[in-house]
């Protein structure tokens, strides 16, 4: 057993709790303005990250086979209308206390973060990780490895460079 294949109860990663944390505390300590809102911000903008990362993974799954289930798809539009809404509050929250800064020194790492988790996510595929899933989800083997949680860590963390410090 490594750090990969520690599950709390409800099935959920302590690697993926780990990073979620990690990334609404960094949200909330590099803003400026009132906690209420550096909470609201963090919690905006990890919510829209972790539905664009479930979303394509999602995606990919359904793609290799491992969810054949016909409610995939309610499963795609659901998380796509939420990753709607979620920005629609960061646009809205942006207008009204500049939340985000489009530079390009921001820019950049937004793109490099995100071309991360998209190579992670590929390189998964190719390797055969997901096929993996599937035994996983049958019972048998687990492969949640480095790769995983780099792309889950990337998934997470792909808005953070935009975030407005001051």
């Amino acid at each position: 057993m490594d750090v990969f294949t520690i599950y709390l109860p409800g099935k959920i990663h302590l690697v993926s709790l780990f990073f979620a944390v990690s990334v609404f505390l960094y949200g909330v300590l590099v803003q400026r303005g009132h906690i209420v809102y550096r909470v609201r911000n963090s919690v905006c903008v990890l919510a829209f990250s972790h539905l664009v990362y479930e979303d394509l993974f999602i995606v990919i799954c359904r793609d290799v086979g491992v969810l054949t289930d016909h409610n995939t798809g309610n499963m795609i539009k659901l998380y796509l209308a939420c990753s709607i809404f979620c920005l629609s509050c960061l646009g809205y929250f942006n207008s009204k206390h500049k939340v985000l800064s489009f530079e390009y020194g921001n820019l950049m790492g937004f793109l490099a973060i995100s071309g991360i988790m998209v190579w992670s996510l590929i390189v998964m595929y190719q390797t055969g990780w997901f096929q993996g899933l599937r035994g996983f989800m049958d019972g048998t083997g687990d492969p949640h490895n480095l790769l995983w949680a780099v792309s889950k860590l990337a998934g997470l963390g792909f808005m953070l460079p935009l975030y407005d410090r001051p």
